[in-house]
């Protein structure tokens, strides 16, 4: 299984989507939990990858 990262357009699309539910008021709050999620589990990604915790190479399969 490969990280987010490995992925750029997607990860990008995923914390643009994030962003849009948080930001509206008539979403559901299911829809907010599950944006941050989604949130969290990439940003704290990025954090691993930025201090170099691991590599995206280390994912691969």
């Amino acid at each position: 299984m490969k990280p987010f990262s490995a992925y750029p357009e997607d990860r990008a699309k995923l914390l643009e989507l994030a962003a849009a539910v948080l930001k509206d008021e008539n979403a559901s709050k299911e829809a907010c939990v599950l944006a941050d999620l989604v949130k969290a589990i990439l940003e704290d990604e990025q954090w691993g990858l930025d201090r170099g915790v691991w590599k995206a190479g280390d994912f691969a399969n």
